[in-house]
């Protein structure tokens, strides 16, 4: 957690999620326009130019069959120069001189060419569904059933604001139901049961998001009206989505045990699943959790499945307390007289493979890092969380009791705190008041047994069912964005700057994922630029049936005027999503900065005690 350069490999993710961006992303819109090209060329049309982006010319090339070859400003999109189609003059300005008596083109031809953009588009990614298949994409558990494994009772939401109570929960839905339809539409798996909640356009009497639940519970179908939460996701943009307070149900296979564990102990191994504890099913790792913890520090019967095992066994376990967290050098300023609160907590990092008691005190930590600031920030300085502490009062610290100890120096003297900044690595001070008052805030313990479960699968999904699913995906989002009962609205697509940014996250993480995304960019450009809007192909499909079914092309004039008005309205339109974009990526890095310090309290280890000695015969 120190600042200064990243390592070579950090460098070489970054690169390389980096070109891998520009590639997807870029390439997605190269197929399109590459559509255009080579069905304009089959049909005899005059190209005068292939442009990636809109605007002035970066760089390009004049090839050998006369067509200008270039790179332009506004990486927003880009387009095949036909002078030979009057209608897109509004967009790629006026052709040439030597151009401008060509002869004209057929309405299949038209009809052709507009239409080759969408189609390369969809040809690429069933290619690259195909290839998906093979490989497969990384998923969470659980998103290929319609079951649910856990409700809860309330419904996270963003630092500094209320949890809301869950709806699913309060209307009465049990982990073990079958959703059946959501607002009358059937839904297959948990994707389709998300989608169409966050999409939904019920509403009550009095305006309140709602929706309708057709579930299977003991062979009976039933049907219920909940009131979804609009739950806000990010504080900067302030997006929000309908959410009911549920997730999926799914085998819980271990996939690691902590040594010393009671899971341990108890002869669970890799690979076991656990299928019940104390005879009652576990559906997922929430569930499993909150059975441990409602059963006390009494031993529990886990029914085990364990492969090639000709029948399911019971395996006694008997859960123990674990520090869960690291203990904390906590300074706070107490509101009274006027002042405000103010809480300043330090987490100690410790090194890869460090062994002994972490979750105490006395135990040597390499840095201690700043994990919270809460109140007035103007006490702190520049201090912030991720910084590195060196020093207290001229005293070095490195565990969470030398910190502690440094503080409660001299009675009534003020605490000069030396620290390293996170973001530059440079050395800085502040001083707090000698009002603050330290005390080492213990660690938080859970009940454990020592499980880790598997919680990502791999998908392989045949290339049609990916397809339909995002083509009904695309749909459901059109729909929904159009509907004014929906709490969708045009702040919830996405613009150029966040399908970029995805895209350099997955390529980062997982190449099949950024594949993925790739896949549904272009299954969504080839729906959209269908659209019957002006500027896009769908729109000149319009204009040149309209010209068909009248005998006659439609007035230039008019034509020019509805292209530059829809195109300035794009244009605006683009440029609002870069603002709200820009805004995300903000609210996302403090959702980021918010994990990191939550990420700082957990211990690197779990340490378990020993097993107690077994009472011996009298």
């Amino acid at each position: 957690m120190t600042g200064g350069f990243p390592n070579f490999h950090e460098l070489l993710s970054n690169t390389w999620g980096l070109i891998l961006m520009v590639l997807l992303f870029e390439g997605s819109i190269f197929v399109h326009e590459l559509g255009h090209f080579l069905t304009a060329r089959r049909f005899g049309l005059k190209v005068e130019r292939f442009s990636l982006g809109f605007g002035p010319r970066l760089f390009g090339w004049k090839g050998r069959d006369g067509v200008e070859y270039r790179v332009s400003l506004l990486p927003l999109g880009g387009y095949v120069s036909l002078p030979q189609l009057a209608d897109l003059r509004a967009l790629e300005g006026e052709p040439a001189a030597e151009m401008q008596n060509l002869p004209p083109v057929s309405y299949f031809a038209k009809m052709m060419v507009f239409g080759a953009g969408a189609f390369f588009n969809v040809l690429f990614a069933l290619a690259i569904a195909f290839l998906l298949w093979g490989v497969g994409v990384p998923a969470p558990m659980g998103f290929d059933t319609n079951v649910i494994g856990y409700v809860s009772d309330t419904i996270p939401a963003l630092p500094g604001q209320a949890e809301s109570p869950g709806p699913a929960f309060a209307a009465g839905l049990r982990a073990g139901d079958r959703i059946l339809a959501v607002d009358g539409r059937p839904v297959r798996d948990f994707r389709d049961i998300q989608s169409a909640v966050a999409l939904g356009a019920g509403r009550t009497a009095d305006g309140q998001p709602l929706v309708h639940l057709t579930y299977q519970r003991a062979g009976q179908t039933l049907d219920m009206d909940l009131k979804p939460v609009l739950q806000e996701m990010n504080d900067r943009s302030h997006d929000a989505m309908r959410q009911i307070g549920i997730l999926p149900a799914y085998p819980l296979i271990i996939n690691e045990i902590s040594p010393g564990s009671p899971a341990e102990r108890a002869g669970l191994a890799n690979g076991d699943t656990i299928l019940a504890l104390n005879r009652q099913p576990v559906l997922s790792i929430d569930g499993f959790r909150d059975a441990i913890n409602q059963g006390g520090a009494h031993p529990v019967i886990l029914t085990v499945r364990r492969a090639g095992a000709t029948a399911d066994t019971p395996v006694a376990v008997s859960p123990v307390r674990v520090p869960w967290t690291t203990p904390l050098a906590s300074f706070h300023l107490d509101g009274a007289n006027g002042t405000a609160n103010a809480t300043l907590d330090l987490a100690p990092l410790f090194a890869d493979g460090a062994t002994g008691n972490l979750a105490s005190p006395a135990a040597p930590a390499i840095q201690l890092a700043v994990a919270r600031i809460e109140g007035d920030g103007n006490l702190f300085g520049s201090l912030q969380a991720g910084d590195t502490v060196t020093e207290i009062n001229g005293q070095p610290v490195h565990s969470v009791q030398a910190a502690v100890n440094a503080f409660a120096g001299p009675a009534g003297q003020p605490a000069k705190i030396k620290f390293t900044a996170f973001a530059d690595g440079q050395k800085s001070s502040v001083t707090l008041p000698p009002a603050f008052a330290a005390k080492i805030t213990p660690p938080e313990e859970h009940l454990m047994v020592g499980l880790l479960f598997q919680d990502t699968t791999v998908e392989h999904a045949p290339p049609w069912r990916q397809f339909n699913d995002a083509v009904e995906q695309t749909v459901a989002m059109l729909r929904s964005l159009f509907n004014p009962h929906s709490d969708v609205g045009i702040r919830d697509l996405s613009g150029p700057v966040y399908i970029a940014r995805v895209l350099y996250r997955f390529s980062e993480n997982d190449i099949r994922l950024a594949l993925w995304f790739t896949f549904i960019l272009n299954i969504n450009l080839a729906i959209i630029n269908l659209l019957p809007i002006p500027v896009l192909d769908g729109g000149h499909m319009v204009m040149a049936t309209i010209a068909r079914l009248r005998g006659r092309a439609l007035p230039l004039r008019l034509v020019t005027a509805t292209q530059g008005l829809f195109l300035v309205l794009i244009m605006g339109l683009m440029l609002f999503k870069i603002f709200q974009d820009t805004l995300r990526w903000l609210g996302d890095n403090d959702a980021d900065r918010q994990a990191m310090q939550v990420e700082v309290y957990d211990l690197p280890k779990l340490t378990f005690p020993p097993a107690p000695p077994a009472p011996t015969k009298p």
